[in-house]
């Protein structure tokens, strides 16, 4: 399926300090951060809001991570499913806010996301264009004691380090 601008597009962020975008009608609109969606009251009045919206999309692209509260939601909607790697899409949304068509350098280190072959990534540096990515370098892969707690709690790395 090839997209076009009169499609509607429905993105959902991640599961911390998540929001999500519509596009419809060759215009963009974000919603407002909904905070943390581990908490039952955020992620109730998230799937809340973009019910009353009553779309119905043609594209549900959401973060790849199977366990976020986001990506289950998404995964219950209709339409095609496009699951997007977390440090892809925030360079990813540079470049479209820049207005930049040509493939960059880019590099992210805003905390963990999954990455394509299953691992958790954090720190990358990504051949990018706006619909695509090559990864071509990073950190060498730690262990995290405690799994996502340590997300949240970015002193367990150190653990990981010795």
């Amino acid at each position: 399926m090839k997209l076009q601008n009169n499609h509607t597009i429905l993105a959902l962020g991640a599961d911390i300090k998540s929001r999500y975008c519509i596009f419809k009608n060759n215009r963009l609109s974000s919603s407002k951060d909904f905070g943390n969606l581990d908490n039952p009251d955020n992620f109730t009045k998230f799937k809340k809001s973009i019910s009353k919206i009553k779309l119905n999309p043609e594209v549900v692209a959401f973060d790849m991570h199977p366990a976020y509260f986001s990506t289950q939601f998404a995964n219950s909607l209709i339409g095609r499913k496009i699951p997007v790697q977390h440090h892809h899409a925030h360079i990813a949304s540079i470049l479209a806010t820049n207005k930049i068509s040509k493939p960059v350098i880019g590099v992210a280190f805003d905390g963990t996301g999954y990455g394509s072959d299953g691992n958790i990534w954090g720190g990358e540096f990504m051949v990018v264009d706006r619909i695509g990515f090559r990864r071509v370098a990073h950190f060498k892969y730690l262990k995290m004691p405690g799994g996502e707690i340590a997300v949240r709690e970015p002193q367990r790395m150190a653990f990981s380090i010795t």
